[in-house]
């Protein structure tokens, strides 16, 4: 066996090696978490290079961050040498754009088109809405774009999907459709969704393009194959050639997307499209300890939507599911705090390993101000981005309009920054002669500038002829020129550091300190990707981010993200908070069981990013909007772990594990109290309530763990049967049921 074989097929198992030299045709590779899905993968394509005889450039495969897509690269080069460069290793996205601009013409655009992100989709469709006679009030430009993701997931054209929108506005949406189109193509831009679609449609109208594909692609390696929507699959099926080499990597256990038009059934029903395909199950998980990875198999076993399958792990047993019941959510974000410090000071982790998931993203504002209060360093991930902070968006439209001067929302940002005194009027009239005309805005103004187009005064005309000046030769860095200088001279030569330099306030030394992070990450880029690094290509890097390329694991601090965002992700400790019903599973799944089960994988997902400790938490009371305090459901994820994996604690009593952890772990939970039918849980150690029962007297004030503070009305039966009714001072009148109510005896009866 060569050398290089011999270290692409070192320290595999026998299951990933089965994969890794899999025979020519489909390749379906269930990949539980933490079982090695990437060095499967990176494996498989570099056996392909060095024992099937492939050229990089006969290797198509696709990813769904820019980060993954870079460590499939790195990872293949590092085995088999910079042979391996000239593979189209890209995210899906990111494939897309490199085949639409290499095509720009056959679908309606120039190479330097613009990749307008969610802000842009938004405000194009609030400028049409007056047109189609649509409310933003009634019906938010937000809905109309997501309305328009749906339809361009499934790979339709949002004019032909009026059945999206209800039934009194189907015309006006579809109408509104055709116009947003049409204002994208005049200005030469794409939006996100639109890069798969348009793609798709460029291989089906030009069967010559797309034969020369598929004759160049002789192998298709997709990764994370469950997250795929019906647009990206048919995008397989257009390069996919008659030999049908096509290996895909995924974990229908880890499909969480369904809200973006993931479709499970195309990992699901591989084997019934492929009837010839071979099947290999990764199994085994290397990321996890055994009582965690026992945990995450309870919870997933439960869903019937799936390939029946279980997770092993050579991994010792290490410390169980601690799972704490809080008071309110201030008592849970003071016991995520405490329990940071003890792993930081017994356990020696630093905060960068120590990760906290949550549903929904207000769910981080009380744990942000638990942990400013401990002095514990945080970051959230996919919160406010870099390049979403308003200085970086000016730049970076200066930038797209050096590149695209058709960009009418480029233009419309960057006229006024710094101010020049062109208002919304003369705004309006310059587009509208660079409608008539033809022209892009940039061409608007020069004319303007020049006299040739009339109604602006001397002074005007002297404004809009330098803010054309400033963009010398539109797009000829697509062909040289260091991206790092155009940026600089047009922040220049605009006036925007200038003006921010001079300003005396401290939030504006923050945005030039900003802007100048961001000429630093043009030239990182360019030192990256070398001479060839054009200013459209960083452009497309920054479009193309997703909240996981955001994720600096280089940063000391704890990760605050939502569970979504974990995706992809590991850590060595992990808190998973707010395990409520109605958080998760969220309250918008209750009346559809696919949408449960896809809850369930999100738990699952959450408590496979653990390698060493794993926290649930939960609150009793927690706050709604108005901030009145509402009683709340455990999930009914809370009782999968078996009771071996499981210790519960106190939100006040810190956990403490030891050899014989297993013989003190609780017992699975039991119903407390009752109130109209409805069971409240505690989940402390039962006690024995004859004990406790001989100084229970009415009126007298006890305490309960989850209710505080009450005085004892009555109590009936005895034994295991003993049930105590309590007022409690914040929370009404509840019975209890002692031998699980865990009260505290405070004092006599008054």
């Amino acid at each position: 066996m060569p050398e290089t074989t011999e270290l692409i097929l070192k320290d595999l198992n026998p299951a990933q090696r089965e994969a890794v030299t899999a025979p020519d045709g489909p390749l379906l590779v269930f990949a539980g978490a933490g079982s090695g899905k990437t060095r499967v993968l990176t494996r498989r394509i570099a056996y392909l290079l060095v024992e099937r005889g492939l050229h990089p450039s006969e290797v198509f495969a696709v990813t769904f961050t820019n980060k993954a897509a870079q460590v499939m690269q790195d990872r293949v080069e590092q085995l088999i040498g910079r042979h391996a460069r000239g593979m189209w290793i890209h995210t899906f996205h990111g494939a897309c754009v490199r085949l639409l601009r290499s095509h720009a013409e056959r679908v309606g655009r120039k190479p330097g088109f613009s990749i307008y992100d969610e802000a842009d989709q938004q405000q194009v469709v609030k400028e049409l809405m007056p047109i189609c006679d649509l409310d933003p009030q009634d019906t938010p430009p937000r809905q109309i774009t997501h309305w328009f993701d749906l339809a361009k997931n499934e790979g339709a054209d949002p004019s032909e999907r009026g059945d999206l929108a209800p039934p009194p506005i189907r015309h006006k949406f579809q109408h509104l459709a055709e116009l947003y189109r049409r204002r994208l193509r005049e200005a030469n831009a794409f939006d996100f969704g639109d890069l798969i679609v348009e793609t798709v449609r460029l291989l089906r109208d030009n069967p010559e393009i797309a034969a020369a594909y598929r004759r160049r692609f002789r192998h298709l390696l997709v990764d994370e194959f469950q997250d795929t929507n019906r647009a990206q699959y048919q995008l397989l099926a257009e390069l996919l050639d008659d030999h049908r080499c096509l290996t895909v990597v995924g974990d229908d256990d880890q499909s969480i997307y369904r809200w973006r038009g993931a479709r499970l059934a195309n990992i699901l029903e591989f084997e019934r499209v492929f009837p010839d395909a071979k099947v290999v199950i990764l199994g085994t998980n290397y990321r996890s300890t055994s009582l965690i990875l026992r945990a995450a198999n309870a919870v997933i076993a439960r869903n019937v939507g799936r390939k029946p399958k279980e997770m092993n792990t050579p991994n010792p047993l290490g410390a169980p599911l601690v799972r704490c019941l809080a008071d309110d959510e201030y008592e849970e974000a003071r016991f995520v705090g405490r329990t940071i410090d003890e792993l930081r000071l017994r356990h020696g982790l630093r905060p960068a390993e120590i990760a906290v998931f949550y549903r929904v993203n207000a769910q981080s504002r009380i744990l942000e101000e638990k942990l400013l209060e401990r002095g514990i360093p945080y970051t959230v991930v996919g919160g406010t981005r870099f390049y979403d902070r308003k200085e970086i968006k000016d730049a970076i439209a200066y930038l797209r309009l050096q590149v695209n001067p058709a960009d009418a929302l480029a233009f419309a940002r960057a006229i006024n920054v710094p101010a020049r005194g062109i208002g919304e009027k003369t705004q309006a009239r310059l587009l509208q002669y660079a409608t008539e005309k033809s022209l892009s805005p940039i061409a608007a103004c020069a004319a303007a500038a020049e006299g040739d187009a009339e109604g602006f005064g001397p002074k005007l005309r002297q404004e809009l002829g330098r803010f054309a000046r400033l963009f010398r030769q539109p797009g000829a860095d697509l062909f040289g020129n260091r991206p790092s200088q155009i940026a600089g001279r047009l922040l220049r030569d605009s006036g925007y550091l200038d003006l921010l330099e001079k300003s005396q306030k401290i939030e504006d030394r923050s945005r030039l300190e900003n802007l100048q992070e961001l000429l630093k990450s043009i030239e990182e880029f360019e030192k990256d990707i070398g001479e060839e690094a054009t200013l459209a290509d960083f452009l497309e890097k920054v479009s193309l981010l997703s909240d996981p390329d955001m994720y600096d694991e280089r940063v000391d601090a704890v990760s605050l993200m939502t569970l979504h965002a974990a995706k992809g992700l590991e850590f060595p400790a992990v808190f998973m908070i707010g395990l409520e019903d109605g958080l998760l599973p969220h309250s918008r799944s209750r009346d559809d069981p696919a949408e449960i089960e896809e809850e369930r994988r999100l738990a699952y997902v959450g408590v496979t990013r653990a390698r060493q400790y794993l926290y649930w938490t939960a609150a009793a009371v927690r706050r709604s909007y108005g901030g009145i305090p509402t009683p709340t459901r455990l999930s009914p994820f809370w009782h999968d772990p078996p009771p071996d994996a499981v210790t519960d604690v106190g939100p006040t009593r810190a956990p403490s594990w030891g050899s014989d952890f297993i013989r003190r772990a609780a017992p699975a939970p039991a119903p407390a109290a009752v109130e109209s039918g409805e069971p409240v849980y505690d989940y402390a150690d039962s006690q024995d309530p004859d004990d406790l029962q001989s100084r229970l007297v009415p009126g007298c004030r006890i305490r309960h763990p989850q209710f505080g503070a009450g005085t004892l009305l009555t109590i009936t039966g005895s034994g295991a049967m003993s049930r105590a009714t309590v007022a409690f001072d914040r929370y009404g009148t509840k019975t209890l049921i002692l031998k699980y109510a865990n009260l505290t005896w405070l004092g006599a009866a008054r």
